[in-house]
């Protein structure tokens, strides 16, 4: 709960985190769980951000047991999990880093990635109430994993997903900055958190719950059919086509020929 979030019970927080395969608070959280004020000018906020995210993750890297049948090693035999901490940074995107449970994990730096907001700086008057979206994302991340190909039990983040960029930081003045593709161990969780974006999308629209619409009708030539029905949220667009325009975005900005 975002009252818990004090640096005061920081190190029960990091215990538990132990036991964790995904760790997401929002940035305002995660930033008062370290006790740092948010910075006001944005790239100040994102290098907070970015640091809280490495910090988080190295807590879920310090695990001292790996879960059972766990087939990834560190290179040394011992079997490892991969974990990860993703935090929710409204307008700016998500941050997120993967982590292992591994014994060398606590000592090395976590790669820190973003991924853009579903709505752009030129579509933030469409948020009109961010109560629920936390826990909106959270669902959606789950339901990515698991048709994605990822294991949120286990914490395998493991596929052949096509790559996706990241965003080092986003702007209203001026283009992302974005680096190189995901690494392949990130993929189905990068993709799961386009999910999640995009469900938390539909439930920060409007103050309450998302309104569902009626289905498109079937297809004319099998009137009984329930294949072609798709479910029209907020009276705008399907899930599955907001997620595609959402991965148009993510493509469009990603650096040409690398």
């Amino acid at each position: 709960m975002p009252p818990d979030c004090t640096p005061e019970n920081r190190p029960s927080i990091a215990a538990a985190a132990k036991h964790m395969t995904i760790l997401s608070p929002n940035h305002l959280e995660a930033l008062a769980l370290l006790g740092v004020e948010p910075s006001l000018d944005e790239p100040g906020l994102n290098g907070q951000i970015e640091q809280a995210t490495s910090e988080l993750a190295r807590w879920l890297g310090n695990a001292s047991t790996p879960p059972a049948e766990e087939p990834a090693t560190d290179g040394s035999g011992r079997p490892h999990q991969q974990k990860a901490v993703i935090i929710r940074s409204g307008p700016l995107g998500i941050c997120y880093a993967l982590s292992s449970s591994s014994s060398h994990s606590s000592s090395s730096s976590p790669d820190v990635r973003w991924l853009p907001p579903v709505f752009g700086p030129d579509e933030q008057a469409r948020v009109r109430d961010v109560t629920g979206g936390g826990n909106a994302f959270l669902g959606g991340l789950c339901a990515g994993l698991k048709l994605e190909g990822g294991d949120v039990d286990r914490g395998a983040f493991f596929g052949s997903l096509p790559p996706f960029p990241q965003i080092q930081s986003q702007s209203y003045e001026r283009e992302p900055k974005l680096t190189d593709p995901l690494s392949p161990s990130a993929l189905p969780l990068s993709k799961a958190i386009l999910y999640g974006s995009v469900a938390a999308s539909f439930a920060i629209e409007q103050s309450g719950l998302p309104t569902l619409s009626s289905p498109f009708p079937p297809p004319a030539s099998d009137p009984t059919s329930t294949n072609g029905a798709q479910e029209v949220w907020n009276g705008s667009e399907t899930a599955l086509a907001r997620l595609e325009r959402y991965e148009r975005l993510v493509a469009r900005l990603a650096p040409q020929g690398e």
